[in-house]
């Protein structure tokens, strides 16, 4: 499968991944603003959101495999991943399976926890409303 990305600039590569309900539109902005300071960023939709396909499948394992075929259709060496909310956490699934992929890492709005015992229920209620 073949996600849907865009990029701007030329440097090092930077990846951004966006979260539940985005698309890559939501970066472009800070997009531009990482390329001017000397960044190819690659802003990706990721599976099941924007251009990028949609599958039945939408799971942390299936999306990490998306990434790490994109790294390789891009012949990226280890660039820096950032990801906000879904896409922070699939960036630390992603490093916890191929830490030797990536240089660095920056993740935006969400930790390393279980939300659902939080505030159990709370994003189903915002899908299915």
């Amino acid at each position: 499968m073949q996600l849907f990305s865009r990029t701007i600039g030329s440097g090092p590569p930077l990846v951004i991944l966006h979260g539940l309900f985005g698309m890559s539109d939501n970066w472009l902005t800070v997009g531009k603003g990482l390329a001017a300071h000397g960044f190819k960023v690659h802003l990706l939709d990721l599976r099941n959101h924007g251009r990028s396909p949609h599958l039945d499948l939408h799971t942390y394992k299936e999306m990490s495999e998306d990434l790490l075929a994109y790294f390789k259709q891009e012949n990226l060496h280890r660039p820096a991943l950032i990801g906000h909310s879904m896409g922070g956490k699939l960036a630390m699934y992603f490093g916890l399976l191929y830490p030797e992929k990536l240089s660095h890492l920056a993740v935006i709005d969400i930790a390393p926890s279980d939300y659902s015992r939080h505030n159990p229920g709370y994003h189903l209620n915002i899908i299915h409303n």
